[in-house]
């Protein structure tokens, strides 16, 4: 056992308010960027992951809880580690907008068209060279347009389904 010289405690150190209140507005994630950016140093990230206070969800997105991930939690992710000005497109723009019940997997998510992102396993990376008009929290395509990405891929008669349930 080893003694009491040799035992190194981490104190933790408390967080910035900055810091909280982006991961409040985040559902619980935040970006290495933003942390640092509030005033925590990578330190003081390194210290909340290893006393199993956050957890590292990859892409440099933290959750500041342990736990499996909700839904807009697993769509907040993939906004953030696609970075601004990413936003929720296609049918996952659907489900942000109330009108399809299920978050898809992977998640879809449009980017500029100069941006250089990889698809995931979670996250599949669409780019376009107009800027999308977002909305909501997360962000998220308009509904036209999230109507307009999934038209070449639903059937017709899916997609009549939809476009009757936004107009009435």
């Amino acid at each position: 056992m080893p003694s009491a010289d040799t035992i190194m405690c981490r104190m933790v150190r408390p967080v910035p308010s900055d810091v909280l209140r982006t991961a409040r507005a985040q559902d619980g994630l935040i970006t290495h960027r933003q942390a640092t950016g509030g005033g925590l140093p990578s330190s003081g990230i390194a210290t909340m992951v290893a006393a199993e206070r956050w957890q590292r969800l990859g892409g440099g997105v933290y959750g500041t809880f342990t736990g499996a991930l909700t839904d807009r939690q697993r769509a907040w992710r993939a906004v953030l580690t696609a970075g601004e000005p990413a936003v929720l497109g296609h049918e996952s723009a659907l489900w942000a907008h109330g009108l399809v019940q299920d978050l898809p997997r992977p998640v879809h998510v449009v980017v500029p068209a100069e941006r250089r992102r990889r698809s995931t396993a979670e996250v599949t990376i669409a780019r376009s060279r107009v800027a999308r008009r977002s909305s909501g929290r997360p962000p998220r395509s308009s509904l036209e347009d999230a109507i307009c990405d999934v038209a070449g891929d639903w059937a017709l008669d899916r997609l009549a389904g939809l476009v009757s349930a936004v107009v009435l």
